[in-house]
Formats: structure tokens, C-alpha cells, sequence
């Protein structure tokens, strides 16, 4: 397998029967992934979704203001995927499930933007190139990210992740470029991308310190080119930053904002959260997880090394901006939920963005291999390769418990809310912590003929014994 998976990098395997075969291995992970949401989604509100509920009511009165859409939602500003989600929620009568398919569609995107920087770097060869984005398309759509996909509110997580990869592929597309017109609408795209990203969660800030290294990389070639450039960077994401943070209150300035400056009094408590949040990708394993988390970190920083020893910088500038993306991401989750325990560090929502760090490094190391083939590069892919093959099966079968017993709990919630007059307090609780504020929600959501109150739950409930027949 290895020797076989070297020709065809080195182009010395020209097999066009594997074709298919590479074809239907690239497709696979996209086609599970929506199957994933059709076998186990669940229309139903429940978690975060409930603060946009009495959104759509100004929306048919008519009386939402901008400062309503602009607001925190604990730390993150949502500002775009608000609007998605509304017009979303109008159109579909806020039919969650469609949420979620939209999840995978923008993680499709950035599947796309990755494969796009993979085919360049490649130079377009089908089979190295397919071999290469087999892996990685099995890491965008893991099942191990389980909660995105089978939560449509996670439409904030995919906003951040596909518009600063955007970002990123665009600043070095302007850094590539030799038209002037051209690096000029590079350079105001890739900023629209970021300003986006920003609003959509806060992981998405951090995509302002990943492209600015970009910029700033030492390469002799680009030496004198990124001085306006990165001064208009800067200026650009100094202002989406001040403007993030207008106003900024609640929970994230009084508990993680404060364990921003306290995480340094628990370093080790720091760094075994963040070594575990970023091999979370791997496993649902604590121990395993954060031994695969120091090992990425390590492949990462020596794959650094190498691309500068070996003059590859220029070629690899986007692989480095999406894996320090993913680096600055990592702490800046640490710095805020460190407090939270180990358990919290495996939460599969933030694996969309630590698989972003296994792909930056997979993809340099295997454009080493090619063009400055050594032993400890290969010894290093291969060990890459290795981690991504045996995290692939983990990921589909504990990934399927998980949504069959997310599936199982969901359609118990939907019929709570579809019932919810006659539904005592300590089921509504099931729901959110309010009793009284779901069934304000719920009477929302009824005189709008929104959500299971359109697309009935198939349930049967007993109002008597206040139960749910099993």
C-alpha cells in the first residue's frame, strides 16, 4: 500500500482503471455525509436554536432592527448565518433538518476550496491529485464532528470554517499573482471572506492573524510586494475587531474573557486541554485524543521547518495560513473553556476546525515527498496517513451510536414541543432550562405554523400520565 500510494505521487503510476475507484473513494465521505443527516436528523427546536425563536415574530411584524441581528449570542456575534437562518427559517417554515443539510453544503465548499489549493500544488495531475484528496475528504466529513451536522444552529461553525478557508485560499492566490487587477480583487475577496467569517462566530477572528502571516512570510520574491497589502490586512481586521468587540458583555467578558488571563495561572490543567482539543479529531478517547493532539502539533511545527529548509514557502503559503488558522483557533478555545475539563475538549463541534491542522500537515508533508523526497518526510506522512486511516473507521462507528441516540433523544423532544400545552414542567425542561420561556417559544412557533407544528412529529403522547410511549 505505501509503495503503491509513492508511484502514484511520483506519477510513476499511470493506471487509468483506478479512476473509478479513486472517483468513488473521493465521493464516498460527501455521499455518507448527507446520509448521515437523512438516517438521524430530527426536526425539532432544542439548544442554542431557541434564542432565535422570537426573531421570526419581528420578522413577520416587521419591526427587527439590525442592532437585534448584530447582538452576542454568548461570545459570538452571528451576524450572517442569523440572516441565513431566518430567510432559511421563512421559506422552509423552520424545517431544522434542512439546517443541517446546509451544514454539509458549506462543509462541501470547503472541500472544494481545499481541493482547489491541492490541485494547484499538485500541478493538476489527476491520479497524485486524487490520491492525496481521498484522506482529506474523509477528515471534512468525519463522522466524529457528529453534533455540526445533526444541529442546524452549527450553520454558524460551518460560516467560520468555509469563508476563512475562502480568505486564506484567495490570499494566496493574491500572493501567486502577477496581474495587478487581479491580486487587487484577490486581496478585497479574501477580506470580504474574513469579515464574514468574523461575524459568523468568534473562531472566525482568528483568520485575520492566520493571513497576515501569509503575507508576511519571508520569501524573497514577495519581499517587497506584501508592504501596502498587509498594511490594508491589518487596517481591515484592526476594525472588524474593534467593531466585534463594541459593547462587548455577559458571560464571555465575566467567565471567558476572564480565563483568558487566568489560564496562564494552570498551565499544565492549559495545555492538557489543548493538546486533547486539538487530537480531537481522532477518537472519542481523552488520553487517545490528546496523544494524537501532541503528535499533530509536532508534525506541524517540523513540517514548518522543512518547507522553509527546502524553498517550498511560496508553494505551501495556503497549507500554512489553514494550519495556523486552526492552531490560533485551538488556543483561543483553550484560553476560554479550559476550565471546562478534559470531556468538554473532546465536544465534537470544534473538530470541524482541529482537522484543519491534520490536513495542513498531510498536504505539506506529501508535497515534500514529491518534490523533496527524504526519508523522514515519508516516515512522517506515512504516519499521518496512518493516524487519518485509523481515525476513519472509529469515526463511522461510534459516529453512528452517537446520532442513532441524538436521533432517539430529539424525536422525544419533538413531541414535548409539539404537545407543549399539555406537557408538565419537568419535560418542558428537557427542552431548556425555562419552562415558562419554551412555552412562550412554542406559541410562537405555533401562531407561525413553524417547525413540528407544520411537519407533525409521528408520536403518541399520553396527556394524562404526561409520558412519552416509547
Amino acid at each position: 500500500m505505501p509503495r503503491r500510494w509513492y508511484e502514484i505521487l511520483a506519477g510513476k503510476d499511470d493506471d487509468k482503471r483506478l479512476n473509478y475507484i479513486n472517483l468513488f473513494l473521493l465521493l464516498l465521505p460527501v455521499f455518507l455525509a448527507f446520509f448521515y443527516v437523512f438516517l438521524f436528523g430530527v426536526n425539532g427546536v432544542f439548544g442554542d436554536q431557541w434564542s432565535i425563536v422570537y426573531l421570526f415574530q419581528k420578522v413577520f411584524s416587521g419591526t427587527i432592527t439590525v442592532s437585534e441581528l448584530f447582538a452576542q449570542h454568548n461570545e459570538h456575534r452571528i451576524f450572517f448565518p442569523l440572516i441565513f437562518m431566518l430567510l432559511l427559517g421563512v421559506i422552509t417554515h423552520y424545517n431544522n433538518i434542512v439546517e443541517m443539510y446546509s451544514v454539509v453544503v458549506f462543509l462541501s465548499l470547503s472541500w472544494i476550496i481545499l481541493l482547489s489549493g491541492i490541485k494547484e500544488l499538485f500541478n493538476n495531475k489527476l491520479m497524485r491529485v486524487t490520491a492525496i484528496c481521498i484522506p482529506v475528504t474523509f477528515l471534512i466529513f468525519t463522522w466524529r464532528q457528529c453534533t455540526n451536522m445533526l444541529a442546524g444552529f452549527q450553520i454558524t461553525y460551518a460560516f467560520a470554517h468555509t469563508f476563512s478557508l475562502l480568505s486564506l485560499y484567495l490570499v494566496y492566490r493574491f500572493i501567486r499573482s502577477d496581474k495587478r487587477g487581479m491580486r487587487v480583487t484577490y486581496l478585497v475577496l479574501s477580506m470580504a471572506g474574513a469579515v464574514i467569517a468574523s461575524f459568523s462566530s468568534a473562531m472566525g477572528l482568528v483568520v485575520w492573524i492566520a493571513g497576515l502571516s501569509m503575507l508576511a512570510a519571508d520569501t524573497p520574491e514577495h519581499r517587497r510586494k506584501i508592504g501596502w497589502p498587509a498594511a490594508v490586512w491589518i487596517a481591515g481586521g484592526a476594525l472588524s475587531w474593534l467593531l466585534y468587540f463594541i459593547n462587548y458583555h455577559g458571560p464571555a467578558v465575566s467567565s471567558r474573557f476572564g480565563g483568558v488571563f487566568n489560564f496562564i495561572d494552570m498551565p499544565f490543567k492549559s495545555a492538557v486541554y489543548f493538546f486533547t482539543l486539538c487530537g480531537g479529531w481522532f477518537t472519542w478517547n481523552t488520553l487517545l485524543s490528546m496523544i494524537a493532539g501532541i503528535v499533530i502539533l509536532a508534525l506541524f511545527f517540523l513540517s514548518l521547518f522543512f518547507v522553509y529548509g527546502t524553498g517550498r514557502v511560496k508553494e505551501n503559503l495556503f497549507w500554512i495560513g489553514t494550519g495556523l488558522f486552526s492552531l490560533f483557533t485551538m488556543a483561543a478555545i483553550t484560553a476560554g473553556r479550559y476550565n471546562e475539563g478534559n470531556t468538554q475538549a473532546l465536544s465534537s463541534r470544534y473538530v470541524t476546525f482541529s482537522v484543519l491542522m491534520v490536513i495542513a500537515v498531510y498536504v505539506m508533508l506529501a508535497d515534500l515527498s514529491v518534490h523533496k523526497p527524504n526519508k523522514l518526510s515519508k516516515s512522517m506522512v506515512l504516519l499521518v496517513l496512518f493516524m487519518i486511516m485509523t481515525s476513519i473507521p472509529v469515526s463511522f462507528f461510534y459516529g453512528s451510536i452517537v446520532g442513532k441516540k441524538d436521533m432517539l433523544q430529539r424525536e422525544k423532544d419533538a413531541c414535548i414541543l409539539y404537545n407543549y400545552r399539555c406537557s408538565d414542567d419537568r419535560s418542558l425542561l428537557e427542552l431548556y432550562p425555562l419552562s415558562h420561556a419554551v412555552k412562550h417559544w412554542a406559541g410562537i412557533l405555533k401562531r407561525l405554523d413553524y417547525n413540528v407544528f407544520y411537519y407533525k412529529p409521528v408520536c403518541t403522547y399520553n396527556c394524562d400520565k404526561m409520558s412519552i410511549k416509547e
